[in-house]
C-alpha cells in the first residue's frame, strides 16, 4: 500500500477565460507544497500542478474526515461568490486522470462526465459553497495477479453547514455577500473495480466533451497576438534588409564614380610585355 495526494492544476470558468491557481483561493492547504512537472501542454495552457490536502490510501476506503477549517473574511466570500457566479470549476488529479462528476443526458440513458467540480451553486438567487467532497476511484484488475490500474476518478459534491462538514442537518452552506462565514472542508474516498480497462480509461472523457465551449475571446486575442508579433519580426527584417541593399549599392556607386589619379593610372601598364625587347 502506498499513499499519495490529489494533485491539482487551476479553476476554470465557462464564462470566463481568466484561471485561478488553487493555491490563491481560501482552501484547505496541504502542510508541505509540492510542485509537479507540467509538460509542454500544460505549460502552453497555463496550468500548474500542485498538491492538495486531501490524502488518498490506495485501497483503503476512507470515512467523512474533517480537513480543516477555513475563516472567510468579506473579501474571500465576494471572490468566491464570483466564481460561484461565473460556473469556475476545480481541476483535480489523480495518476494523471483528471476528476470528473457523473451527470445524465437529458433523456436519461447515457451517463456523461464533466471535467472538475464546481466551486459552489446558485440556486434561486442564493449562492451556496461546496465543501464536502466523496471522491469515487474506480479500478481495473489486469491479467497479473495483484496488480491493478485507476481507469476513474470521480466526485461528488455537497454543501454542507456547521462546524463540522461531516454531520450534516440537510442545511447547505450559504455564502452573504460582504458577510465572513466559516468553512469546515471534508471528504470521503471509495474504491470500486470497474470494467474499464487502463487503455480505454479517457474514452469516458472523449465521448462527453459535449458541453465543452470555445473561448473565442482567447482565441482572437491568441491570432492577434501572433499577427502583431510577426508584423513586427517582419519590420525588422526589411529595415536590416533595406539599409544593407543601400549600402551596397552606394559602394557600386562610388566604384562606378571614382576616378584614379596619380601613380595609380600605372596600375594596368607594370605586367604589360613590352612591344620589342631590348637589345
Amino acid at each position: 500500500q502506498s499513499t499519495g495526494s490529489s494533485g491539482i492544476n487551476a479553476e476554470y470558468g465557462v464564462h470566463t477565460e481568466l484561471p485561478f491557481s488553487y493555491r490563491k483561493l481560501p482552501y484547505c492547504l496541504p502542510t508541505k507544497e509540492i510542485n509537479y512537472a507540467e509538460n509542454l501542454g500544460e505549460v502552453l495552457h497555463g496550468s500548474r500542478i500542485v498538491n492538495t490536502a486531501y490524502t488518498v490510501n490506495v485501497m483503503q476506503t476512507t470515512p467523512c474526515t474533517k480537513v480543516c477549517e477555513v475563516s472567510l473574511d468579506e473579501k474571500e466570500v465576494n471572490k468566491l461568490i464570483d466564481m460561484i457566479e461565473k460556473d469556475y470549476d476545480v481541476h483535480m488529479i489523480l495518476d494523471n486522470l483528471p476528476v470528473a462528476r457523473k451527470y445524465s443526458s437529458p433523456d436519461g440513458k447515457i451517463e456523461l462526465y464533466h471535467r472538475g467540480h464546481k466551486v459552489g451553486q446558485v440556486y434561486k438567487e442564493n449562492v451556496y459553497l461546496y465543501n464536502n467532497f466523496h471522491f469515487k476511484i474506480k479500478y481495473h484488475v489486469g491479467s497479473m495477479q495483484g496488480k491493478f490500474r485507476i481507469t476513474g476518478f470521480e466526485v461528488e459534491s455537497n454543501s454542507h453547514a456547521g462546524v463540522d462538514s461531516c454531520t450534516q442537518d440537510g442545511t447547505p452552506l450559504l455564502l452573504t455577500k460582504d458577510k465572513p462565514a466559516k468553512v469546515s472542508f471534508s471528504y470521503t474516498v471509495e474504491w470500486e473495480e470497474g470494467t474499464i480497462a487502463w487503455a480505454s480509461r479517457w474514452d469516458t472523457y472523449l465521448t462527453s466533451a459535449t458541453n465543452s465551449q470555445i473561448h473565442w475571446f482567447s482565441i482572437v486575442n491568441s491570432l492577434i497576438i501572433v499577427l502583431f508579433l510577426s508584423g513586427l519580426l517582419a519590420m525588422i527584417m526589411v529595415r536590416a534588409l533595406r539599409r544593407d541593399i543601400a549600402a551596397y549599392n552606394l559602394d557600386e556607386e562610388m566604384d562606378d564614380t571614382y576616378e584614379e589619379t596619380g601613380w595609380k593610372l600605372l596600375h594596368g601598364d607594370v605586367m604589360r610585355l613590352p612591344t620589342s625587347v631590348p637589345t
